[in-house]
């Protein structure tokens, strides 16, 4: 009897629980899979309520840069106007459950927001809304008090939180205080192993994400489409910017009106305009449509002094500004835009002003532009210009500045040089530019195309 007794527990001893490891390992790796998918799910449900709060205070996405794990994109992280960042993950991957007959799928819940005739957002769940204990349905977005003597104050948009305890999913829409059961969050084991299906017929079903189905974007919006089909749209924002007609100081007389047109780039039908004015300058705003329009800028009758107008463009929650320069001071230029000929080697450009500049050549046209004198007189300067062959199989071309003492520029002077003979490219050539100034002399010299 002791020996039949010790052999059955050395067989006792002998028994492979390998099976039982490996189912453990599985339960292992589900629970931790389920883990990362609340986690995610939560992250998800709070960057889902600040874009509802975006849209509602008009914000624009400013940047969409991929989140990135072991090489493999997983979401995203998206920026708005304001500086804030959300994070949406794509969802964690499936496992194919155990083999069973009759087992039962696990499930999510579905989250999502949907806006109700009071054209407030409300968070549904499996595209039913999501209520209180009250029956009251659950505001994603806050919304403010009404003003009046006896006003309440705005509601707050609720977050709500998932949880998975026991292998059910629990939700709270009260920040944790209380929890309300759901679905079981994985699927039962099935009766009968051998003739059972993976995955949805056996103890998991396939699990993912359920807040977000896709982001997607073109150049002006985002899109957000939900696992419910409710799309939310974003504008993108786009570089927002002014261009006036003129880059240089407008000259104006007392009493006199001046026209500035204008263009918005990156503009759209929000887009706005506005303009300010000092030192008894007015200025008016007319716009032609939402991307171009005209500034009339008005000097006072009387006591006129250098001065600037503000223009401030606005565009939702982006706003630049942009100064438009004005004096009562004179400088024209009779010939802005000099186009020179081969064998032409001469010419003059006639200055009116009453104030001092200087002559601004580009580092880039130092090689072939030099002054050399300017003649002048209370209200005329006479610039000569003195030009060498140009012997590039190129035309070449340079843009020189007439700039007061605050480096301002007040006019310009285009040159451009048609080639002497096309069949013939060297890199360098040698260009004079002579201004009689006193008997000052300046050469300059660089390379050249």
């Amino acid at each position: 009897m002791t020996l039949i007794a010790c052999t059955a527990f050395f067989a006792a001893c002998e028994y492979d629980d390998s099976e039982v490891m490996d189912r453990l390992e599985n339960v292992e790796d589900r629970v931790t899979k389920l883990e990362e998918l609340c986690a995610q799910m939560n992250t998800n449900i709070s960057s889902l309520q600040s874009i509802v709060n975006a849209l509602q205070q008009n914000e624009y996405i400013t940047t969409i840069t991929p989140i990135t794990k072991d090489g493999v994109e997983v979401g995203y992280t998206i920026t708005f106007t304001s500086g804030k960042n959300i994070t949406i993950y794509h969802g964690t991957d499936g496992v194919d459950g155990e083999d069973g007959e009759d087992g039962r799928d696990g499930s999510t819940p579905v989250i999502g927001v949907k806006k109700d005739s009071d054209n407030v957002y409300y968070w549904t769940i499996n595209g039913e809304w999501l209520t209180d204990a009250n029956g009251n349905k659950i505001q994603a977005e806050a919304t403010n008090g009404e003003d009046g003597e006896d006003g309440k104050d705005g509601q707050d948009g609720v977050t709500p939180k998932l949880k998975i305890v026991d292998d059910y999913w629990y939700i709270s829409y009260d920040d944790g205080k209380t929890w309300t059961k759901l679905d079981k969050a994985t699927g039962e084991d099935g009766k009968d192993g051998q003739d059972g299906k993976d995955g949805q017929d056996g103890t998991n079903g396939t699990y993912g994400d359920s807040i977000f189905q896709s982001v997607t974007q073109d150049d002006d919006y985002v899109y957000f489409t939900l696992k419910d089909g409710n799309v939310i749209t974003i504008p993108k924002v786009k570089s927002l910017d002014i261009v006036f007609n003129t880059n240089e100081a407008i000259f104006i007389d007392a009493g006199e009106s001046y026209e500035v047109t204008y263009k918005i780039v990156g503009a759209d039908a929000n887009t706005k305009v506005a303009a300010m004015a000092q030192d008894n300058y007015k200025v008016k705003v007319e716009p032609t449509d939402y991307k171009s329009g005209k500034i009339i800028v008005t000097a006072p009758s009387a006591d006129i002094t250098k001065s600037q107008a503000l223009v401030f463009v606005n565009k939702g929650t982006q706003t630049i500004m942009r100064a438009l320069y004005f004096t009562d001071t004179i400088l024209t230029v009779s010939n802005s835009n000099v186009q020179l000929k081969p064998g032409t080697n001469d010419f003059t450009v006639k200055v009116t002003t009453n104030l001092d500049y200087t002559v601004y050549i580009p580092d880039d046209a130092k090689s072939w532009v030099k002054q050399v004198t300017t003649r002048g007189t209370v209200r005329e300067d006479i610039l000569s210009f003195t030009v060498t062959e140009n012997t590039s199989s190129r035309p070449r071309s340079t843009i020189i500045e007439l700039r007061d003492a605050e480096g301002k520029t007040l006019q310009s002077i285009a040159i451009s040089q048609d080639s002497a003979d096309p069949t013939i490219e060297i890199s360098k050539a040698e260009l004079s530019f002579s201004c009689e100034e006193g008997s000052e002399s300046v050469d300059i010299t660089s390379n050249s195309d």
